[in-house]
């Protein structure tokens, strides 16, 4: 066994693993795999996906989530708000003083129809 810092994946099934465990039975849609090992029955449960909603999220957090493919869409709400620490990679920083019309707070009251 190899331990790597893989950032955004929490393991790998290496080649020579799954041929040591194989025969096996794999479930893409239910995120199990099921396997023998020394007559012993192993099932392997991954993460179920949390059904679908908007939450808030450190920097750190988007950074590893769009490395691994995970966002498909993102709004950015009161950036004002963002720690110095956590604050955007410079080309981002660049586009957000680019287009500072679009992204300014706003302070006028919302009016109820």
């Amino acid at each position: 066994m190899r331990v790597l810092d893989l950032e955004v994946y929490d393991g790998i099934l290496g080649f020579d693993w799954l041929i040591k465990h194989s025969p096996m039975q794999c479930n893409w849609e239910t995120k199990t795999l099921e396997f023998s090992n020394d007559g012993h029955h192993v099932l392997l449960q991954g993460v179920q996906s949390p059904t679908l909603g908007v939450s808030e999220l450190t920097y750190s957090q988007f950074q590893k989530w769009c490395k691994g493919n995970e966002v498909w869409a993102y709004a950015i709400v009161g950036h004002s708000q963002i720690p110095l620490a956590d604050q955007p990679p410079a080309p981002v920083q660049a586009l957000l003083t680019e287009y500072s019309d679009l992204f300014q707070l706003h302070t006028t009251p919302i009016k109820k129809l």
